[in-house]
């Protein structure tokens, strides 16, 4: 991903869970957790890490990059998440909605 990844406060529903993967771009909004996953997922092979070794990397469990990536929860600790991230090195944007 070349731009940093962006994050919607307000359209993050971690109640929700989408039953099938969504389909998202590098780059593009996040508005549920599944949608996390995806880029997670998407950047994690970019960067030819297994599931394991980014786990390590990040100090989590495989067992949580796997859950993480496939959306398996309703939702996820920020840190350990954040955790994650960083080893991407990725970022998180928090960005205005204008709401009509």
């Amino acid at each position: 991903m070349t731009d940093a990844l962006k994050l919607l406060q307000n359209d993050l529903d971690m109640d929700q869970k989408p039953k099938k993967p969504l389909k998202t771009s590098p780059g593009e909004r996040i508005r549920t957790v599944n949608d996390l996953g995806v880029q997670i997922r998407a950047e994690r092979r970019k960067r030819n890490f297994s599931q394991a070794e980014l786990a390590a990397r990040a100090g989590v469990s495989r067992r949580f990059i796997y859950q993480l990536e496939n959306g398996s929860r309703d939702s996820f600790p920020l840190g350990k998440v954040l955790q994650v991230i960083r080893r991407l090195n990725l970022e998180i944007q928090i960005i205005h909605r204008v709401v009509e």
